[in-house]
């Protein structure tokens, strides 16, 4: 599945919905020649309330096992902005986008994400990749 050339954003949760968005990943209406069609690298860009970094960083820190050991992730790292100490990236790879929707799905059932939004003094912006060649 590829994406398509404009993206709808939505969350499987209504009640998060003003709180958060990401890409519903959509096929595109002519598929791309160059795309890896089966795994998907979502980015998650966010910024962090001033004086919140220390806390955010305890609670991903104490939950990243959970989000490497979902079912379909392939690699799932938070990075840290040098430059901006306020800014975190979390880097994510899934086998599919589905796997991907899946575990957004548990983790805003769980209430992680309520948590997580706690942190941010803005909304996070998600970008949704693929690879042209493995």
């Amino acid at each position: 599945m590829a994406l398509g050339p404009s993206r709808s954003f939505t969350t499987p949760d209504t009640t998060l919905s003003a709180a958060l968005r990401y890409p519903a990943i959509t096929p595109m209406e002519t598929p791309m020649t160059y795309a890896c069609e089966d795994s998907l690298v979502m980015l998650a860009e966010m910024t962090l309330q001033p004086g919140k970094r220390d806390a955010f960083l305890d609670y991903t820190a104490a939950n990243l096992a959970l989000s490497r050991d979902a079912k379909g992730n392939l690699a799932f790292d938070i990075l840290l902005d040098e430059a901006a100490p306020d800014r975190v990236v979390f880097y994510e790879e899934w086998d599919s986008a589905e796997a991907q929707q899946a575990y957004m799905a548990w983790r805003i059932e769980r209430g992680d994400l309520t948590v997580l939004m706690s942190f941010l003094a803005a909304e996070p912006k998600f970008t949704a990749l693929r690879r042209i060649a493995t």
